[in-house]
C-alpha cells in the first residue's frame, strides 16, 4: 500500500499543475494566434505550420495543425470504387 500513497502524491502535484496552467491569464495558443497573427495569404500550409514548430509559442498548435492538414482528402469516387 506504500505505493498508492506515493500515487496520490503524484496525482495530487499533476493537477496542481494542471490547475495553474489552466489559470493564467494568457490564454491557450489558438487564443494568442487569433488575436496575433495577422491574416495573409499562405501558399503552402504545411510549410507555414512547419515553420513554427520549433517557436514554443506556436510548437502545440503547430503540431495539432500539421496532424489535420496532413489528413490526404478522399472523394466519393474512390469509395465507390472500392465498394464495387
Amino acid at each position: 500500500m506504500a505505493g498508492s500513497n506515493e500515487d496520490t502524491v503524484v496525482v495530487s502535484r499533476w493537477k496542481q499543475k494542471k490547475r495553474a496552467r489552466l489559470n493564467t491569464t494568457d490564454g491557450d495558443q489558438f487564443d494568442r494566434f487569433q488575436v496575433t497573427e495577422e491574416e495573409e495569404e499562405v501558399p503552402d500550409i504545411l510549410r507555414y505550420w512547419a515553420d513554427r514548430l520549433s517557436n514554443p509559442r506556436w510548437s502545440q498548435l503547430a503540431h495539432m495543425a500539421l496532424e489535420i492538414h496532413s489528413i490526404p482528402a478522399m472523394s466519393a469516387e474512390v469509395e465507390r470504387l472500392f465498394s464495387r
